[in-house]
């Protein structure tokens, strides 16, 4: 949209908000964004940006924080009309795996405070989503956004997600008795990333504070696949799903120790 001396990519001239959709080469140009950005905060204009990856990966968390914006900025909501869609979209269209656990008025006794589970008996915690096939109790981290966590829009990039869901997946492991350092020492083997699935339903802000659940959904000769979940309060961020597979050092597959499988397998059903 022309906007002398600019042009921008969206504009609401009701709501006097801009929204800018970035590429990667607007790294480079961070000084210039933020003259052109003062330009047009001094014309009375708020103005938001996204990287193009936001769009494209989390097209529902950019929506929400437009909408909170304009919310701010006082503008009423009036709900778009729904998208026609095409018999292939409807054919994809599957019915959602996943339930959230009703609320308890009364914590869970399996989880102290810090964020993590009680030896011998991991608890969900209170308000903890509902595994969608996980056979073991789950186990509670809990994290703050910082903001070398966020994104040019404020919102907490993607691939952080991932980040955070190791974090969650190794103080599981250290909750249990397992060390990654230690298995490396003493036995020559690591935990590898084999397979990673992740939907993305709502965005995490700068100073959020977050809690991750992992459960683990199957237990086999070599890998162990785990049900993760990003939640803040009662609303689920992010789904993972992620398999884990155990290597040498020489990156060969082998079976998990003993240890570890024991550790993984405490609460499962039989």
């Amino acid at each position: 949209m022309p906007f002398p001396p600019y042009t921008v990519d969206f504009c609401c001239l009701e709501a006097k908000l801009i929204v800018e959709v970035d590429g990667s080469q607007h790294a480079e140009h961070i000084a210039e964004d933020a003259i052109r950005t003062k330009r047009l905060e001094g014309d009375g204009f708020s103005v938001i940006r996204f990287w193009n990856n936001d769009v494209l990966i989390n097209i529902n968390g950019v929506l929400e924080a437009i909408l909170s914006e304009l919310s701010q900025r006082g503008a009423p909501f009036i709900a778009p009309p729904p998208r026609p869609r095409s018999e292939a979209e409807r054919a994809k269209t599957r019915p959602r795996r996943r339930v959230m656990a009703a609320r308890s008025s009364v914590p869970s006794p399996h989880v102290r405070e810090g964020g993590h589970s009680s030896a011998g008996g991991e608890g969900q915690g209170e308000g903890a989503p509902a595994g969608k096939n996980s056979t073991s109790p789950q186990h509670l981290h809990r994290i703050r956004v910082y903001f070398e966590d966020t994104d040019a829009g404020g919102m907490v990039y993607y691939a952080n997600y991932l980040k955070f869901a190791e974090r969650a997946r190794t103080e599981m492991l250290r909750a249990a008795g397992i060390s990654h350092a230690e298995m490396v020492a003493q036995d020559g083997l690591m935990l590898v990333v084999r397979r990673c699935t992740a939907e993305f339903h709502r965005s995490a802000r700068l100073d959020d504070e977050l809690e991750i659940t992992t459960g683990v959904l199957d237990l086999s000769g070599a890998a162990v696949t785990l049900d993760q979940v990003v939640r803040r309060g009662s609303d689920v961020l992010v789904e993972l799903t992620v398999t884990i597979a155990c290597v040498t050092k020489e990156g060969r597959a082998t079976r998990l120790p003993q240890r570890l499988r024991q550790a993984v397998g405490l609460g499962r059903s039989p």
